[in-house]
């Protein structure tokens, strides 16, 4: 995070956008669906009026798991999309590694519909510089966390 008075500078973040798929809206139970959809388009849509790249990804998603829900490119129709073969944690991925250091973005915004699944693993993985990740399920708030370290291509 940049001098900001501790705001996110657009400039240097990124938006990570991970698993947001049809098929695992059926496990939601924190939050009602219409609302964690209207909150994933919010975040899609904040990210591209700001100037952020979106990446999205999702495992299998010819699968039960579904497709991503329309709602990411409908408000990100720039985002990068990222297809995984059954992989659990994103980072796991090649491509997704890729195009997150092609960002060249610092900060990096990760949501997805389970914390404890689609955003710890990709968030917590070391960085290939000082780089702040935020871990969010979509309707909470983010919790920033510090990062410094090279990532392990692992």
């Amino acid at each position: 995070m940049s001098s900001n008075n501790g705001l996110i500078d657009p400039a240097d973040a990124a938006v990570l956008l991970v698993d947001h798929q049809s098929g695992l809206l059926q496990i939601v139970d924190h939050v009602n669906v219409r609302e964690l959809r209207n909150n994933v388009a919010a975040l899609a849509k904040a990210a591209t009026l700001a100037g952020a790249p979106v990446i999205a990804t999702a495992s299998v998603p010819e699968g039960p798991n579904g497709p991503l829900i329309p709602e990411v490119f409908e408000n990100a129709p720039k985002a990068t999309y990222v297809q995984r073969h059954g992989e659990i944690n994103a980072w796991d991925v090649e491509g997704f590694r890729s195009a997150v250091e092609q960002t060249g973005r610092r900060t990096l915004l990760v949501a997805g519909i389970m914390t404890s699944i689609c955003v710890v693993e990709p968030a917590c993985r070391p960085s290939p510089r000082d780089t702040t990740c935020t871990p969010s399920s979509t309707p909470r708030a983010p919790t920033p966390t510090r990062r410094s370290g090279s990532r392990s291509s692992a």
